[in-house]
């Protein structure tokens, strides 16, 4: 079976001939494997066939974008949303802002009618890796977006997402609809062009270690109506619903299941989540993604890495299960540890 007919066996609950793998290592981990003696460029393909690709698009406000400032260490600048940022030059860590563009409801209304589907914000590079996928179809292919609580972050920042989801959720549903709108239309934008893809993979961190970072309800009520509504219209034509939230989900995992998710990931186990549990609870519901801790990586044990492995991998001769870490891969992570956790994948997996 090649790797996408894998991930649909799982998804008809069947149980494919081996178990589908993806993994996200960092760049520096990459890195680091590289200089340890992996063949350059040599991920994934060096270890196995990544079962799901995709492209993503633009989906920004489109504002130019600059660096403000570069010393070699630190970076300033402004990205296509107006937000000004401070960054670390040679680290994966993640960016910081500093201001946001939009402060207020009437920031929004102002900037609002620049989010709309057009045929540029698709790179011709995605274009072309979606035809070629066209012709060979080897991995489940998807278009990567991201979710209202994600868009409503990256315009102005955690602490006023939340807030504005208390005291003003008329102006948070207002954004969750406008880029429901927006993705729809980006789907029929591929569509016209003769690209029928196997579905999405939205990603939007919405639980932190403990739990969600809003109460179900809130779930519910302000994000997802705009969400079931774009998983009806993948559902509707004939794809499926890829969706990663890091953190404890165990809260909104009705939630979600109900708004019509065919995929979670990761399954964070430093956030209590455990795989055999969540099949427990909810059965083939879903297909299930991860939950491989990668901190047994960075240890280095290779008794503890294989344990962790058949325990997790234990679930899959139900089938619906594909195979990753709980998290990106850090540079912590060795070369020999990761090259055995893959061995390792492959004698529990069938690969």
């Amino acid at each position: 079976m090649t790797p996408r007919e894998c991930v649909l066996a799982c998804l008809a609950g069947e149980k494919p001939d081996r178990v589908p793998m993806r993994d996200a290592p960092l760049a520096l981990a990459i890195e680091r494997w590289e200089r340890e003696g992996m063949p350059k460029g040599g991920f994934p393909s060096f270890f196995f066939e990544n079962c799901i690709d995709g492209g993503s698009f633009d989906d920004s406000l489109r504002l130019p974008s600059e660096v403000l400032e570069d010393d070699g260490v630190k970076r300033v600048g402004r990205d296509s949303n107006g937000v000004v940022y401070m960054s670390l030059v040679n680290s994966s860590s993640t960016s910081h802002p500093v201001e946001f563009l939009i402060k207020t409801r009437e920031d929004w209304n102002r900037y609002k009618d620049r989010i709309v589907p057009d045929p540029s914000r698709i790179s011709p590079a995605t274009l072309d890796q979606y035809r070629q996928w066209s012709r060979t179809r080897q991995s489940w292919l998807c278009l990567s977006l991201v979710g209202a609580y994600g868009h409503m972050n990256e315009l102005v920042g955690t602490e006023r997402t939340l807030e504005i989801m208390a005291e003003d959720p008329d102006w948070f549903r207002d954004v969750a609809e406008t880029y429901a709108d927006y993705h729809i239309g980006m789907l029929e934008l591929l569509r016209a062009a003769g690209i029928n893809n196997d579905g999405i993979f939205q990603y939007d961190d919405i639980t932190y270690i403990t739990g969600p970072f809003f109460s179900p309800a809130m779930y519910r009520e302000l994000i997802m109506p705009s969400e079931k509504r774009l998983y009806n219209y993948v559902h509707d034509h004939g794809g499926h619903v890829y969706r990663h939230t890091d953190g404890n989900n165990w809260t909104l995992l009705p939630l979600l299941l109900g708004a019509g998710i065919d995929f979670l990931d990761p399954l964070e186990v430093k956030a209590g989540m455990d795989l055999q549990e969540v099949q427990a609870a909810f059965g083939r519901k879903a297909v299930w993604v991860g939950n491989v801790d990668a901190r047994v990586l960075y240890r280095g044990d290779r008794a503890e890495i294989e344990a962790e492995v058949r325990r997790k991998l234990a679930v899959f001769p139900d089938g619906g299960y594909i195979y990753r870490t709980d998290g990106p891969i850090t540079e912590q992570a060795g070369y020999d540890s990761y090259r055995w956790l893959i061995e390792c994948v492959r004698k529990y997996g069938g690969a």
